[in-house]
């Protein structure tokens, strides 16, 4: 879930989407002027080198991480993150 505030109101983006090899989800399309984000995913890791990223590219071409989950460095291969 992406929470996007645009001038005086949020708007909320479902993203319900599996992916069970490489992929990669673009859910900003448009353009929107993002103030805040918050995330929340349930991530199965399926393999020893299973790897998560969330990245805010910018207007810029700066890229932001701001959430990586690697199986080598989580206690379990199935994680939960609330508004993160």
């Amino acid at each position: 879930m992406f929470l996007m505030s645009n001038e005086l109101k949020s708007q909320v983006l479902i993203v319900d989407t599996i992916c069970n090899q490489d992929c990669e989800i673009l859910p900003f399309n448009n353009y929107y002027t993002i103030q805040g984000l918050k995330v929340s995913a349930s991530v199965s890791l399926n393999s020893d080198s299973s790897l998560v990223r969330i990245i805010y590219i910018d207007d810029n071409n700066f890229e932001w991480l701001l959430l990586e989950s690697l199986s080598i460095f989580e206690d379990s291969l199935n994680i939960n993150y609330s508004k993160y």
